[in-house]
């Protein structure tokens, strides 16, 4: 339906386009706005899920979630504490203020999703729509010049988001949820490696035992399908 390709047309271009014209260049203050944009659109797709329009809100729940995920493994380097919070350049506060004020927007504006998420115990919706918490936290401490203990909270945050996306796809039955909760396990562990003076042999060994617990959950829920229970 035409309905469907208007809404991945926005949601494909709308994020970015406000990213380029209010964060870039405006400091640090992108890493809120862009997961406040993320968890807002998580929530917009999760609104249209209830009303029946589930191919208006696939593409903003989908992108959203992806987002999330890519943001969580830039920001799991040690970058907090090499860009400043605010711009340089006085002609481009008004960037940072503007992407601040809408960040805090759509960050109350998910709130109450989240909440309700949080309430009955669907951990994986609440860590995806309570992003801007851990990313704000991590900004305010990365301002007060501990980039490392930013980096680490995001890192916390990632992890936590990545086992409560295989946790839900192991109940539901979901094996596309419970790899995507694998490959950001995977993503964060190879960021790691980049960053880290750890042995090959070492770094070998935790991919292998990566690659058995891929398998491990792809054959527990292929064997719940067979059974019928999935």
């Amino acid at each position: 339906p035409r309905s469907a390709l208007h809404a991945w047309a926005v949601a494909v271009c709308l994020p970015p386009a406000l990213l380029a014209l209010l964060a870039f260049g405006g400091g640090m203050v992108w890493a809120l706005l862009a997961p406040a944009l993320g968890a807002a659109m998580v929530a917009a797709g999760r609104i249209a899920d209830e009303r029946d329009l589930s191919q208006l809100g696939l593409p903003f729940r989908l992108l959203g979630t992806l987002g999330l995920g890519a943001l969580v493994v830039v920001l799991s380097f040690g970058i907090w504490g090499e860009l400043p919070l605010w711009p340089k350049d006085p002609g481009e506060i008004w960037r940072a203020w503007i992407a601040l004020g809408l960040a805090v927007l759509l960050a109350a504006f998910v709130v109450p999703w989240a909440w309700r998420e949080l309430t009955a115990r669907r951990w994986h919706g609440a860590c995806l729509l309570a992003a801007p918490a851990p990313f704000g936290v991590a900004l305010l401490v990365a301002d007060l010049g501990d980039g490392v203990v930013s980096a680490l909270l995001v890192n916390a945050y990632g992890l936590g988001l990545g086992l409560a996306a295989i946790l839900a796809g192991l109940r539901a039955g979901r094996i596309g949820t419970a790899n995507v909760g694998m490959l950001l396990l995977a993503a964060l562990i190879a960021a790691r490696f980049v960053d880290s003076e750890w042995s090959f042999l070492a770094r070998g060994l935790v991919f292998i035992g990566l690659g058995v617990a891929f398998l491990l959950v792809n054959l527990y829920l292929h064997g719940r399908f067979r059974r019928g229970d999935g």
